[in-house]
């Protein structure tokens, strides 16, 4: 999932303000202003919720292997 939100954060940045500028142009000044704060924002959002998805991907990995090896120490007694 952390994959998919970088990749939308990729695309997100690509889309920019940086393409409206020639269709606003001078006329577009304020509008250009406000939405390139909202979209600073909103890539450094989707940033944060890709490192916070990868680090919950490594916690829920690394508790996996736990239980994983307290089943099959279990196991190993059983027998």
């Amino acid at each position: 999932m952390s994959a998919h939100v970088t990749s939308a954060a990729a695309a997100a940045t690509a889309c920019g303000p940086a393409v409206l500028t020639p269709v606003f142009g001078a006329i577009g000044t304020e509008f250009l202003a406000a939405f390139t704060a909202a979209h600073t924002a909103h890539t450094a959002a989707l940033a944060r919720l890709a490192e916070v998805l990868s680090s919950i991907g490594s916690a829920a990995a690394g508790s996996a292997a736990g239980y994983q090896a307290t089943d099959t120490a279990a196991a190993g007694h059983l027998l």
